[in-house]
Parts: structure tokens; sequence; C-alpha cells
């Protein structure tokens, strides 16, 4: 995937996507709006199955069944793209309200280790404001080892302007990755950040 998908893909979820306030509360409900901005963009999915051969693809209207193009080795991503380019995402979301409202470095540092030792995995996360301000290091708090790894990861979110995708290259256990960020207006006034990445 290059930097203009990443940059394009963050633009349209900030714009399409950022007046819903639950955006964050269930990673199903961003992977489908993941998915459908990739439809429109005319990519081809591969969707999630458990066969090792065969699966079943979606591109624009049309989903017909073919053999497997691509596998992650030790498990599954979260959405799987197969034209223009062969590559998966692995997707989290962290709100300010509900069950999942916590830091919770764990599974974020799990899909951060998992893609850094890819040739073709990226990250796509959607935080809502005040959750992300725990993972840029914006706020003090304690921490354990995974969660200052994921503060040097992430970009501070004082730094982005909304409308605009801010690029950084920092390390994830020793690999260079580069980073897209961007922040948008959710209603109510709060703002939600959205982050991409990938092994460069």
């Amino acid at each position: 995937m290059r930097s203009r998908h990443f940059k394009n893909l963050l633009l349209r979820l900030a714009r399409e996507h950022g007046s819903n306030p639950l955006l964050c509360w269930q990673e199903g409900a961003f992977t489908v709006a993941v998915a459908a901005i990739c439809i429109r963009y005319g990519f081809e999915l591969q969707l999630p199955t458990t066969q090792k051969t065969a699966a079943k693809f979606w591109r624009r209207n049309t989903v017909q069944s073919k053999p497997r193009l691509h596998s992650v080795s030790g498990g599954s991503g979260d959405l799987t793209v197969t034209w223009p380019f062969v590559g998966y995402f692995e997707i989290k979301t962290r709100p300010d309200f509900g069950s999942k409202a916590q830091a919770a470095f764990k599974g974020i540092a799990e899909d951060l280790d998992r893609v850094s030792g890819s040739t073709d995995g990226a990250v796509l996360f959607a935080f809502d404001e005040k959750i992300y301000q725990s993972f840029d290091n914006s706020v003090s708090r304690k921490r354990t080892q995974d969660g200052q790894d994921c503060n040097q990861f992430f970009p501070p979110a004082a730094g982005m302007t909304v409308g605009q995708v801010h690029v950084s290259t920092p390390t994830w256990r020793g690999v260079t990755m580069r980073v897209w960020a961007t922040s948008c207006v959710v209603a109510g006034g709060a703002h939600r950040v959205f982050v991409a990445g990938k092994p460069l």
C-alpha cells in the first residue's frame, strides 16, 4: 500500500465517519467502514475464512469464490486487500466511553509486533480524544513496558491539524515504521484520531 493510499484512507475516514460518536465502540463497525471505503476505491477484498485453499473475494458489487491469495502466519488479518496490491490490516479501536474505554496496550502492542515483522501488513487504529492521550503520552500515568513502547510509537495529538495528515518515522521494537495520523472533530466538539502504520 502506497503512502497516498494511507493518506486518502485516513482523510476519508475522518470526513465520512468523524461525526459518528459510536465509531470506536466496536472494532467490527470500524472494519466495515474501512472495507466500504476500500470497495469504493475499487480494491478487491479477500473475505475472512477458515479454509486454507479457497476464499470469497469482494470487488465492487461482485462476490466470487477462488483460490485463497493471502494468509497471515500464525493468525489472520482483520481486513485483507488482494488488488491492486496484496496486504492486510490489523485494526483496533479505543473509545472514551463504554466497556472498552481503557488504555489497553496489550492488543495494540500485539498488532504492532505482528505487522512490524511482516512485509505486507499495516495497522489501522481509531481513538477517541481522551483515550488517545494515554497512548501518545500526553498524560502522566503509571505504565507497563508495552505502554511505554506504545507511547514512543504514537504521534502527539497536539501536533496534528484537522484535515491534514501528519507523517512520522518512529521505531517499534527496533523496526523503523512509517506512521500516518490525522484528527477530526466528532459531533459534540470532541476530537478523534486515526493512525495507520507499516514497516519501512
